[in-house]
């Protein structure tokens, strides 16, 4: 693995944890694209599920983005068996919550906050757009606006907090968000 990661220009600090192998990449060449990194060294790992946590800045905070990403996202992996290999662990969000990861849970939940905070109806656009199974003119009916209106709301939506309603996976992180957001509100 260290030989490899030489050859490819990617510093590497690897170890055993729990029966599973992880691997620490360094250097700012890899700071810029980790993903690419695991995809270079992707014949190293051997079979079964790679999961990318998230870029850190220094040593010290690779424990937490194994430990809180990673892992949690090897946990939950079994539940998207298509997904790409390498995956990143941020990919797997809606897996990570249903598997019980409290950290993707909470990230989830600030997809709520972010929403509401910014108004302009995006919780009732984004309801009503997957209540509809993502159909805009049914969408639009059901909130009696014009069918732009939804469109740019939906925009909107991803412009707020980085997920599109009209992509699947996002939606699927929506429609999560949505439950625990509301589940989190105070009871009137």
């Amino acid at each position: 693995m260290t030989r490899a990661g030489r050859n490819a220009g990617i510093e590497i600090l690897a170890g055993v944890h729990g029966g599973r192998l992880v691997v620490v990449f360094g250097g700012s060449s890899v700071s810029e694209n980790v993903l690419k990194a695991a995809s270079a060294l992707l014949g190293e790992f051997g079979d079964g599920p790679v999961v990318v946590g998230h870029p850190v800045q220094d040593l010290g905070g690779a424990p937490a983005s194994a430990r809180a990403r990673a892992l949690a996202g090897i946990r939950a992996i079994p539940a998207w068996p298509t997904a790409p290999r390498p995956v990143a662990a941020a990919d797997l969000l809606p897996e990570r919550v249903l598997s019980g990861d409290e950290a993707a849970r909470r990230e989830l939940t600030s997809v709520y906050a972010e929403l509401e905070a910014a108004g302009g109806g995006l919780i009732d656009t984004l309801t009503a757009y997957l209540d509809t199974g993502g159909a805009l003119e049914a969408a639009s009916r059901v909130l009696f606006v014009h069918s732009n209106t939804v469109r740019y709301r939906l925009r909107r939506i991803g412009e707020v907090c980085g997920l599109s309603p009209t992509v699947p996976r996002d939606a699927f992180s929506l429609r999560l968000a949505l439950a625990f957001g509301r589940l989190d509100e105070p009871d009137l």
